[in-house]
């Protein structure tokens, strides 16, 4: 991934645990998206862009991160757009990234493609 934009390499490591983004924030997104709990909430930059990001985990013990920003996400290389190329996605080392536009230029993030999928429509993410 060291190969991928700044932002998507700095979000990939934040994800991982290699790197931490930002410091508290006062979450602004549901504490509940269906069997994911907020775990919490903070705010930074990632390669220079300011993004908050809410970390949610299911029961299991899966991790999924939303990454929001102003504006949209560089591309990943490599990314797989949907028909109409209002979304990608592409999997990492092991970590799944979907990314869209609307309603707010969002980074969904984990490495159950199940539990992105839900945090993406439980956001309502298109």
């Amino acid at each position: 991934f060291r190969d991928q934009p700044g932002v998507i390499s700095a979000v990939v490591e934040d994800f991982s645990g290699r790197t931490r983004l930002g410091t508290p924030a006062e979450p602004q997104l549901p504490r509940i998206l269906g069997d994911l709990r907020l775990t919490g909430a903070r705010a930074g930059r990632a390669d220079g862009m300011m993004v908050v990001v809410h970390t949610y985990e299911d029961l299991a013990g899966h991790t999924v991160a939303v990454y929001q920003a102003e504006e949209s996400f560089p591309v990943a290389d490599g990314a797989e757009h949907d028909a109409v190329g209002a979304t990608w996605s592409i999997n990492i080392d092991g970590t799944k990234l979907f990314c869209v536009d609307e309603p707010v230029p969002s980074l969904v993030v984990g490495e159950d493609a199940r539990e992105v999928r839900l945090a993406v429509a439980e956001l309502d993410l298109r």
